[in-house]
């Protein structure tokens, strides 16, 4: 096949490359002794997150929607991080259902009602992990820092969810060397 008939759009990779890339990224994260845990919003392929955890060194797979999250768990990968938080009951129905097929599914979460709706949906003898979203002071998702402690506790309260710690990104903070 040539590269003129492929359908757009089309991911085509330098392999050779790419594992140079994974490995680099595995090394790096190793010797400062982090785990990754590569966000699937960059490239939506489940391939791609497999050969990300085959590599080795990762806590897992992020991803930016339920519906990639639900994409991922299709194809066979456990460990996802949603990082954008679920607020529609529709959604969060999903996002239990989504629990119940893929149980190392963690949700981000960032105000009491979507807390208390997500903890009657699930149940004690498997309960969904959370994360809560900490507001970095940019507006868009989050419990303001003065309310974390407490909003923490309060998510930590209900025995059908098991808070594994916080979120919190920065993405404006990024260490972006100009090209």
């Amino acid at each position: 096949m040539r590269k003129s008939e492929l359908d757009t759009p089309s991911l085509i990779l330098d392999l050779d490359l790419f594992e140079e890339n994974l490995i680099r990224m595995r090394d790096f994260a190793a010797s400062k002794g982090k785990k990754l845990r590569p966000h699937a919003k960059t490239h939506k392929c489940p391939e791609i997150a497999k050969r990300q955890l085959a590599c080795g060194n990762c806590a897992g797979i992020c991803a930016a929607k339920l519906s990639d999250a639900e994409g991922l768990a299709d194809h066979g990968i456990g460990q996802i991080l949603s990082t954008s938080p679920v607020t529609s009951p529709s959604k969060m129905k999903k996002a239990v259902q989504l629990h119940e097929k893929t149980p190392e599914l963690i949700l981000t979460v960032d105000n009491p009602e979507q807390v208390r709706f997500l903890a009657s949906l699930s149940r004690k003898e498997n309960p969904l992990r959370v994360l809560l979203d900490v507001d970095p002071e940019m507006g868009r998702t989050g419990v303001p820092f003065d309310e974390a402690v407490a909003f923490g506790e309060f998510a930590a309260s209900f025995p059908t969810l098991h808070l594994m710690g916080v979120q919190c990104y920065t993405g404006h903070l990024q260490h972006v060397v100009a090209y």
